[in-house]
């Protein structure tokens, strides 16, 4: 009799154990859920067509949060910035244009924590942003003075001719090589470009002959003022 009611008590025992254990599993999960951020408002929207390209996505959460404690990743991958917009908000910036007519799909982890993830698909367009964009940065990058080239002085004339490289021809003899290169070192700086990470070149091209005597006078039949 006893032993039965100790197996009883030991039942019961394990019984609220149980109960306890399963309450408390279920409030930490639900204190846990409750802690992480929950997203409000995006743009673009989730689930949304004809998201911009070039404009970063902005997302709201209901709690004040901050930006170090986020990490993204994205399919298709790409490089993100991550930004604080306000107490709640963050942006999430991309250098290049998103890929056009390409559904996205963003994950967003708080503290090592996956968010719900945003997705949407991008507009269609009938060129490829992405590649005018990178095209125009290699551009701005080896020849930031194209839009003020050709050059020209009484002097010289001045072109880009490589990547990062400026050749100067001498249009007058009156001007050596080396104060020509010095006189566009400073027009580089005059129009805000860096003189120090451009290469300097003179061109091999021939001059104009220097104008003579002989070839500045008009050939005359000689005027005899004696008799044969």
């Amino acid at each position: 009799m006893q032993n039965l009611i100790l197996n009883k008590k030991f039942l019961l025992f394990l019984a609220i154990l149980s109960i306890g254990t399963l309450l408390f599993s279920l409030f930490f999960s639900q204190k846990t859920r409750l802690g992480l951020p929950q997203l409000v408002y995006s743009t673009p929207t989730t689930n949304s067509l004809g998201a911009d390209v070039f404009n970063p996505v902005m997302i709201q959460f209901d709690k004040p949060i901050l930006v170090k404690d986020f990490t993204i990743i994205s399919s298709p991958e790409e490089s993100w910035d991550l930004a604080q917009e306000g107490q709640n908000s963050l942006r999430i910036s991309h250098s290049l244009a998103l890929r056009p007519s390409t559904k996205y799909q963003l994950v967003l982890s708080w503290k090592s924590s996956p968010l719900p993830a945003l997705t949407f698909t991008t507009q269609s367009s009938q060129g490829d942003p992405r590649l005018v964009q990178t095209l125009t940065q290699e551009l701005n990058r080896d020849y930031p003075l194209a839009k003020l080239t050709p050059y020209n002085t009484p002097l010289y004339r001045v072109v880009y001719s490589a990547p990062m490289t400026l050749e100067i021809t001498i249009k007058n003899r009156g001007i050596s090589s080396q104060k020509a290169t010095e006189e566009v070192r400073s027009w580089v700086t005059s129009v805000g470009g860096d003189a120090t990470t451009h290469k300097y070149i003179i061109s091999n091209q021939s001059l104009p002959s220097s104008p003579t005597i002989n070839n500045l006078q008009s050939p005359l039949t000689p005027f005899s003022t004696g008799t044969p």
